[in-house]
């Protein structure tokens, strides 16, 4: 009994120390963490955090100036991380933490990947996005969203939206005609009750749009 508990303590070390100097992962680990841990490279462009039961950064990050990707899911995340000293990142995701509203996401205006999925945001102001002028990816899915964002400020850069199970009974018009590069729009699981009009989609983008529309009301 005492060799096995050895061997698996050994395996579980490796695991959560897994690193290449790009990519660092500590993910899954039992007893979950709850900070950052130290040493992270600071030549890290890629940050896995999963899992774990972290809920603040506390400026453990700042030192990583190539990091591009930080995965955060899976935590215990009540407010929104403080990542105004990493200009570089470029995706991040947050899904199945316990956000309630997003604050104005001006620090991270160059991102181009913000998954926020599966949390509790029932607020988002119409300053949450207004920074966010690069982003071609936005998950909002499994959120009880309240109050429909105003998301036309990213129309230029957006290209999947994804909505699933996020309670709409109807899709504003603006959502669909303003939009000129998107070509992904997820509906999934909500209450509505017809597909949304695309015939006046920018001419060039209607043979490319994909609309998923299953599991509704």
């Amino acid at each position: 009994m005492t060799k096995m508990l050895r061997i698996v303590s050994i395996v579980w070390i490796l695991k959560a120390i897994h690193t290449d100097g790009q990519d660092y992962r500590s993910v899954n680990n039992n007893p979950p963490l709850t900070e950052v841990p130290d040493g992270i490279p600071a030549n890290s462009s890629s940050v896995w955090l999963t899992d774990n039961a972290i809920s603040v950064l506390d400026g453990m990050l700042d030192h990583l100036t190539e990091l591009k990707t930080l995965v955060l899911s899976k935590n215990k995340f009540t407010t929104f991380p403080d990542l105004t000293n990493i200009p570089s990142l470029l995706s991040l995701h947050l899904s199945n933490n316990m956000l309630k509203e997003l604050p104005d996401l001006s620090m991270i205006s160059q991102i181009e990947i913000l998954k926020v999925d599966y949390n509790r945001i029932t607020l988002i102001r119409p300053s949450t996005f207004q920074s966010l002028t690069a982003i071609k990816r936005l998950d909002l899915s499994g959120n009880p969203l309240f109050v429909f964002p105003d998301l036309t400020l990213m129309k230029d850069s957006l290209v999947t939206l994804m909505l699933n199970d996020v309670g709409l009974s109807y899709v504003p018009k603006y959502l669909i005609h303003p939009f000129t590069k998107i070509e992904i729009l997820y509906l999934n699981d909500n209450f509505l009750r017809y597909i949304p009009d695309v015939s006046t989609v920018s001419t060039g983008l209607i043979d490319t749009w994909q609309i998923y529309f299953f599991m509704n009301n």
